[in-house]
Parts: C-alpha cells; sequence; structure tokens
C-alpha cells in the first residue's frame, strides 16, 4: 500500500517518539505503537531521503574555515537543491564534493586571483546546477597566466632581497 505523506510523517514521529521513551518494546501496554511493516518500511525510506536541509547541514558541517556559512534555507535555495539532489542523489558525491572544494586554493581563495580578487566558493554557488560537474572537469581554477604573474612578483621580490643583502655586504666592506 502506498501510503501519503503525511501519513509516513506522522508514522515518524511517533515511531521516534516511541524510540526515546521505550514505548515500542511493549506492545500489549502501547498497542498504537504497532505500525503495519509496509508503514515502517517507508518511514525508513522517508529518514534515509537526501533532503535540502540535509545539504546545508552537510555544507556547514564539512566546508573550509575560509567558506561562509549557508545561515538559513530559502524557499529558493531549497528549489535549487531538490534539483540538485536529483541529479546527484548519492550523499558521499557531494561531500567528496565539498572536500574537494575545501583542499582547492581556488575556491577558498588562497591564491591570488586578479579577475575576481577575494571571491570564494559560497553555498549558492555549491548548488548551481553545472558546479559540481565543472569542478570535476577543472573548468574553475585560478587562470595560469595569474599564476605566472604572481611567480614574477615573487622572483621580482627574491631580487630586490638579494641586491639589498650585496648592498649592505658592499657597505660594510668600505667601512673595513
Amino acid at each position: 500500500m502506498t501510503y501519503p505523506i503525511e501519513i509516513i510523517r506522522a508514522a515518524e514521529v511517533l515511531l521516534d517518539y516511541a524510540d526515546k521513551t521505550g514505548a515500542w518494546l511493549n506492545y500489549t501496554e502501547y498497542p498504537e505503537f504497532k505500525l503495519p511493516d509496509d508503514l515502517r518500511l517507508a518511514v525508513a525510506a522517508e529518514k534515509a531521503r537526501f533532503r535540502p536541509a540535509d545539504l546545508v547541514n552537510l555544507w556547514n558541517d564539512n566546508k573550509a574555515p575560509e567558506l561562509p556559512k549557508a545561515m538559513r534555507l530559502t524557499a529558493k535555495r531549497a528549489k535549487h537543491c531538490n534539483a540538485r539532489i536529483k541529479e546527484y542523489p548519492d550523499k558521499k558525491k557531494w561531500l567528496d564534493f565539498l572536500l574537494a572544494l575545501n583542499t582547492d586554493d581556488w575556491a577558498c581563495c588562497r591564491k591570488p586571483n586578479l579577475k575576481y580578487p577575494g571571491w570564494t566558493v559560497d553555498f549558492d554557488w555549491f548548488i548551481r546546477p553545472d558546479s559540481m560537474l565543472a569542478f570535476a572537469e577543472g573548468r574553475f581554477r585560478v587562470n595560469p597566466r595569474n599564476d605566472i604573474e604572481t611567480e614574477k612578483h615573487s622572483y621580482r621580490d627574491e631580487y630586490d632581497e638579494e641586491l639589498a643583502r650585496r648592498d649592505r655586504h658592499w657597505k660594510n666592506r668600505e667601512r673595513q
């Protein structure tokens, strides 16, 4: 038998209460806790379902410290989350994606990006339609040209430090 979602949620509340109080152990004293097996299976399936709130919790619990926290689940975010969960229903894939983001210098703004300075990944980017696919394909990386420019600056700094060191060396030698 297929149960309406309201019945499944009511049974879920009833079973949670029974689990907390231990009332489910004694069906003779509490016969109202004896639910049909197919309803119990429907409750278990509903509990196991990956929901938008679970995706927000996954983000907040596993994000890198540099990334902003998702403060609340709006109707728009819930709509986007539901669409992404339909595409990728596996919670482990989402966790792997988030852990990969945590280690990526571009995503956490640890590496300079001249085109978008100071930009970091946030929850709204995380649930955009092509974010997971694009990240896996490597489309969202720091532009290699930006890396070269950054390296030039670091070489220039090393060069300036070496000149200053030599200058101090010759000035000390002249004093002697």
